[in-house]
């Protein structure tokens, strides 16, 4: 990166957003197969996108280019995944990227 290059940080609703799904996951104990709608209903009010904020442009490019290995290297924190395992959270986490898609706000 050089001097000239800004780094984009989220909101820290975005990120206290991501760090709850983690954690529903986590609880479930199961990475082999995460329907992510159910974890978001999971997490009940304690989600605030669509009711104290919509995602930006911005941090919609951040999940797409930086929100996988944010979400990955932090649920690796708490479980070792197998391949299966990895490809699961791969797939959840491009729905959650479709869920955030649909209420994009600028």
């Amino acid at each position: 990166m050089s001097k000239n290059d800004i780094q984009f940080n989220p909101r820290e609703f975005l990120i206290r957003d991501l760090n709850h799904i983690m954690m529903e996951i986590i609880k479930t104990n199961n990475f082999r197969t995460i329907d992510i709608y159910n974890i978001c209903v999971s997490c009940g009010s304690n989600l605030t996108w669509d009711q104290e904020y919509f995602i930006n442009t911005d941090e919609y490019n951040w999940l797409k280019t930086h929100g996988y290995n944010y979400f990955y290297d932090n649920l690796l924190k708490y479980k070792t995944m197998t391949l299966p395992e990895q490809q699961e959270i791969y797939r959840a986490f491009t729905s959650l990227i479709q869920l955030f898609e649909l209420q994009i706000g600028d």
